[in-house]
């Protein structure tokens, strides 16, 4: 019986093993991360917090280009980013728009740009210019005009 008894424990090892293995295999892949995320929030001069904001996040040495716009409380998130130099460019309604240039983004960084302070902007004005089409004239190979 030892035998037998050697042989179940065995069984049982075994087993507990090949079901371990899957999870084992998986864990070296979560260290492989390269990607890295910029957050932070859009405040205007007085400090409230701007709501849908758009702000882009653009990496031009890899042609990246990422638009979010600001939740309701003025934050934002933008994920997997490649490690790089960026550009944050956030724009709103009646504000000035506001760019921050050479944030550096290192692989799985978590980076916080801060409190983004928007400027008051002016009000922008519309001119509108159209034009009457004139008379226009014909004229043929024989020199006739109609």
């Amino acid at each position: 019986m030892p035998t037998m008894h050697r042989l179940v424990s065995f069984s049982l090892q075994l087993t507990k093993f090949l079901l371990l293995l899957p999870i084992l295999l998986c864990a070296p892949g979560y260290a492989q991360v390269t990607s890295g995320s910029i957050f932070g929030s859009v405040k205007d001069s007085s400090g409230a917090y701007v709501p849908n904001a758009k702000v882009t996040v653009q990496n031009s040495s890899v042609g990246l280009l990422r638009t979010v716009t600001t939740a309701e409380a003025g934050y934002f998130v933008v994920t997997n980013l490649p490690p790089g130099k960026y550009t944050i460019v956030v724009e709103a309604a009646r504000f000035k728009k506001l760019e921050n240039t050479d944030v550096i983004l290192s692989a799985t960084d978590r980076l916080n740009a801060g409190d983004l302070v928007l400027a008051v902007g002016a009000v922008v004005e519309s001119v509108s210019v159209s034009a009457d089409a004139g008379e226009l004239q014909l004229q043929s190979n024989s020199g006739e005009r109609s």
